[in-house]
């Protein structure tokens, strides 16, 4: 910015113009990952690695990068984008209505973990995120399964593809953070 622009602006001003902007950009940022949490599902369909891997990477970089009041839509979306697709499980598709509430909190779990990151090793805090989500998701969708609300097929999507996508897409993340990084200009 100009020294011209600057000295009609005072300091106090200058300050809440980047404030606006931080919060601008937030703001765009929550808009574009939640609408690819909703189209991805209804647009790239499948194969479900593909998809997971996808909306895995929008729910960490979510998570590492909004405040957590925005990240409900993250949450919510991509389940939501699955039955409104109408695909990826095929035939099954009309059953992922009893388990998305699991689904969502599968989600919140893998997002809150990498909220919290006491630990800071990103690699530990995938591992543990993406184990306890697939977890979670299994051990809810075997009850289903058991109390024959939904049919094998989905208690096997919600078991060992959910930790895989979960660890590839924080993979993407993580090699996309390292790549913005090295091109971040030194100060």
């Amino acid at each position: 910015m100009s020294t011209k622009i600057k000295e009609y602006l005072n300091i106090q001003n200058w300050d809440k113009i980047k404030i606006i902007a931080s919060v601008n950009a937030k703001t765009l940022e929550l808009i574009i990952l939640s609408s690819l949490a909703l189209i991805t599902p209804i647009f790239l369909k499948h194969p479900q690695i593909l998809v997971g891997v996808i909306i895995n990477a929008i729910l960490i970089k979510g998570a590492l990068s909004l405040k957590k009041y925005q990240l409900l839509p993250l949450i919510i979306m991509p389940s939501v984008g699955v039955v409104l697709g109408g695909y990826l499980f095929g035939g099954l598709t009309k059953f992922v209505f009893f388990i998305m509430p699991f689904i969502w909190l599968g989600n919140t779990i893998l997002i809150y973990l990498f909220k919290k990151r006491t630990n800071k090793n990103y690699i530990f805090t995938l591992l543990l995120a993406s184990f306890s989500k697939m977890t979670f998701l299994f051990l809810s969708a075997l009850i289903l399964y058991l109390l024959n609300i939904i049919p094998k097929p989905l208690l096997m999507a919600m078991g060992y593809m959910q930790f895989i996508t979960a660890i590839l897409g924080g993979t993407l993340v993580l090699t996309e953070l390292k790549i913005e990084k090295w091109f971040k200009p030194i100060k």
